[in-house]
Parts: C-alpha cells; sequence; structure tokens
C-alpha cells in the first residue's frame, strides 16, 4: 500500500505461469486469496480503495483451475478471462517465419498435431528449433516416442486422478 500511495498512475504487477502453484495448494490458497483480497480492496468506496485502484493484476495460467478454492478467495472469477485459441496451420508457418524457419506445411501440421495447436508449446519448439538446440528431425522423433509413453504410461493413470481432465 505504500508504494501505491506514492505513485499517481497505475502499477501492473504481472503474474505469469500461476498454475506452477497448483501443485502446492498450502501456498496457493493463501496466495490467491491475497491477489482477492487486493482486488476487493479497491471496491470500497473509502480513502484505500482510491489508493488500490491503482493496482492493476494480470494473473497468466496455462491450464484451467485444478485446485479447490473459495469462491469468495479466488482470483480467478474476477476480471476479465482471455482465453487464447490454438493456433491454425497459417499462424504457426507465419510464427515460424518470424523465426527465420521456411517449414513446409506437413511439418506445420505435425507440430499442430504434437502439441495440440498450443500456442506457447509451439513458440517453445520454434525457439528451439531456431536456436539450434533441436532439430526439426530430433524433435519428431521425441513426438513419436512421446505419443507411445503417453498412450502406454501416462493416459491409464489419469482419470483416477484427475478425472477432470480427461473429457
Amino acid at each position: 500500500m505504500y508504494l501505491l500511495a506514492q505513485i499517481d498512475s497505475p502499477l501492473v504487477l504481472a503474474l505469469d505461469d500461476v498454475d506452477r502453484l497448483f501443485t502446492h495448494p498450502e501456498i496457493a490458497s493463501d496466495f490467491f486469496g491475497l491477489l482477492r483480497a487486493w482486488y476487493e480492496k479497491g471496491k470500497y468506496g473509502d480513502r484505500s480503495s482510491n489508493i488500490w485502484q491503482k493496482l492493476r493484476l494480470v494473473v497468466v495460467h496455462s491450464t484451467e483451475v485444478y485446485i479447490p478454492l473459495n469462491i469468495n478467495q479466488s482470483p480467478f472469477n474476477l476480471g476479465l478471462s482471455v482465453e487464447i485459441p490454438d493456433f491454425t496451420s497459417a499462424q504457426v508457418q507465419d510464427l515460424a517465419l518470424r523465426h527465420g524457419l521456411n517449414l513446409p506445411i506437413q511439418d506445420v501440421e505435425k507440430l499442430i498435431h504434437f502439441v495440440g495447436g498450443n500456442p506457447h508449446l509451439i513458440r517453445l519448439a520454434l525457439y528451439h528449433i531456431w536456436a539450434q538446440d533441436i532439430s526439426q528431425e530430433q524433435m519428431w522423433q521425441i513426438a513419436q516416442v512421446w505419443k507411445i509413453v503417453t498412450k502406454l504410461y501416462i493416459i491409464p493413470y489419469i482419470p483416477p486422478l484427475h478425472p477432470n481432465l480427461i473429457r
């Protein structure tokens, strides 16, 4: 509050990858409750709320919220929710070109199939190909191995552990 009282313009607090906290419910509950409290303080209509209205929260997560939170403590049911749709072939080709990569359409389609069109994962794959951390051929080999491992060893265990993950 001290910092907010000293400034004239809004302060943006951007938190990325908060889904990493979902695996730590003992921390997540208190932390997300704190974010909710900060948001609520801007709505009280007193001198303090004018100060808290300067705070802009941007909370980014890449999965659905899979932790049980009290609806009155959750910051995920406030503000504007923005869902980023899966990338299309044209968007992946455009992003590849921006990385200096000229991927044939069949490779673009393979990449989309491999990561389900997820924009973040596509961006990571293209970055690592561009940085020469991995070749396209190595990525396709990994994709085949991952597909087999997932099908045989991971998918059978998901429904009992997290029934909401499989629809």
